[in-house]
């Protein structure tokens, strides 16, 4: 009995104690300060802006190109010979003036050629000159004969008005009827040979011309037995000794221009296109309102810029596809090879594009996916159409009529959109 009396008491006990801790529990949950919510605040993106003004631009294009000799010359023999002269300068790098002596050829041979054919027409000369002595003769003895001719003719009318008056008798009227075609005949065979020296002048004259052909060209084959620089430039491709043979036609080397110098550069068909000023109207090209074009050509060696002006001189005729577009060549200005440039120098060259006139000039991170500007207008951002008509060095040229002090964010962002609430950094 006392036993089940203890169990209870303690079983009291612990319900005593876990109801204590119920209520301190309760107590305690209720009793805890309560926090009142608060609006959630509208978010404020701060974003670089900028109040772009309209100008007119021209961009600058800039590529590459190369310099060239705009004149070049095979140095090539046109006689065949031993070479028995070579200049100190005919060698490969070596400057030479124009006119300067470079190779020179045993003339010997040539020179008795020359001789022959000089002996030649002067032979064909004098007998023409003696061809025309003799016309001149034989024109002189026609006349006489004419004179003597209108003489006998004259005696021989006579002698038949006499023979028919019977006071001539019939032999003496023979023989004026004889002595006057004894002179007719003479004057025939005076004819016959003035006929025939006139031939033989022709064939004279075609003589004497074959003969200074001759001549010049034995003539033209002595010069050529020197080799001159036919103007000023760098010798290059020299393969030739003293003592060598040489056979019509062999190069001996190649003279470079050194003062007329070209940069070659391609120009891609869309810078190509809006640098042409006009269209083709009739026979005009509107590709020769480039010629005469301004450039500006900078060759860097090692740390140095040198800058050369430059005009635009031809066009290439066809556009490569290879590149995509078309060989300009633009002549340096005089005096350029006193800077040291030469063939082969790889440079820059810049060159005005169009103007583009009341554009807007922008980042190209103020530009979204869809091709607009955002605007701040009272406080939010405002989406804005805009057309690009040309990128330029990180900026991009724009056409839009943009509010007057339009305040542009210049670099947009992930979360951009219009009505967002947005202040300038």
């Amino acid at each position: 009995m006392r036993n089940i009396l203890g169990n209870i008491s303690q079983l009291s006990v612990a319900t005593t104690v876990f109801a204590l801790s119920l209520l301190c529990a309760g107590w305690f949950f209720f009793s805890q300060p309560q926090a009142e919510s608060k609006p959630i605040a509208e978010r404020i993106f701060y974003v670089e802006t900028l109040r772009p003004q309209p100008q007119d631009v021209q961009p600058i294009i800039k590529t590459f190109g190369s310099v060239r000799a705009s004149r070049t010359a095979e140095i090539r023999s046109m006689v065949q010979g031993r070479v028995i002269f070579l200049s100190e300068r005919f060698q490969n790098g070596h400057f030479v003036e124009k006119g300067t002596k470079l190779v020179g050829i045993d003339s010997s041979d040539f020179e008795s050629v020359l001789s022959d054919r000089r002996a030649e027409l002067d032979r064909d000369e004098a007998i023409f000159r003696e061809l025309e002595g003799e016309l001149v003769w034989e024109r002189r003895l026609k006349v006489g004969v004419g004179h003597q001719l209108e003489l006998v003719d004259q005696e021989r009318i006579r002698a038949r008005e006499l023979l028919g008056q019977g006071l001539l008798s019939k032999k003496d009227f023979d023989d004026a009827e004889s002595a006057f075609l004894k002179i007719e005949q003479a004057r025939m065979q005076h004819e016959q040979t003035i006929s025939r020296l006139d031939s033989r002048i022709e064939q004279q004259t075609a003589a004497v011309v074959i003969a200074k052909t001759a001549v010049r060209d034995a003539q033209r084959d002595l010069d050529d037995t020197n080799i001159y620089a036919p103007f000023s430039g760098h010798i290059s491709g020299v393969g030739l000794g003293l003592g060598q043979r040489v056979a019509i036609g062999e190069g001996v080397g190649r003279l470079i221009s050194s003062t007329e110098l070209e940069v070659v550069f391609d120009l891609p068909e869309s810078d190509f296109s809006r640098i042409l000023s006009k269209r083709s109207t009739g026979s005009t090209l509107p590709t020769e309102s480039l010629i005469g074009k301004p450039l500006k050509i900078f060759w860097r060696l090692g740390g140095l810029v040198t800058t050369f002006g430059a005009e635009l001189s031809r066009i290439g005729s066809e556009i490569d596809p290879s590149v995509g577009g078309i060989q300009i060549y633009a002549a340096l200005e005089p005096g350029a090879h006193l800077e040291g440039i030469r063939a082969g120098a790889f440079v820059e060259v810049e060159m005005a594009d169009q103007i583009y006139k009341n554009v807007f000039k922008l980042p190209v991170s103020a530009l979204s996916n869809e091709d607009m500007l955002y605007l701040i207008v009272d406080g939010r951002l405002k989406k804005f159409s805009v057309k690009v008509l040309r990128i330029v060095d990180g900026d991009m040229l724009i056409k839009a009529m943009l509010p007057n002090d339009a305040v542009v964010v210049s670099k947009v962002f992930s979360e951009i959109g219009e009505g967002l609430k947005a202040k300038t950094l």
